[in-house]
């Protein structure tokens, strides 16, 4: 019964490790290795979860109350 929302500040799923791994414009993939595009299956998955996903957003702020300051 709950909903998720993950606010990212980067503009696509894939963070520090996997970064960019949805749209990697490389013509010889092997440069990044092996455990990189492991990461391509994760980006999958979450592109797959029921999840409300908010790219470019940056959170300043967040209390005891649990208010979440956004900025996007």
């Amino acid at each position: 019964g709950c909903s998720m929302l993950v606010l990212d500040e980067n503009p696509r799923p894939g963070g520090q490790i996997y970064r960019a791994i949805g749209a990697a414009p490389l013509r010889r993939p092997e440069v990044l290795g092996a455990a990189y595009w492991e990461g391509a299956a994760l980006a999958e998955a979450f592109a797959a979860a029921d999840v409300d996903y908010l790219p470019g957003a940056t959170v300043w702020h967040l209390d005891d109350a649990l208010e979440i300051g956004v900025s996007a």
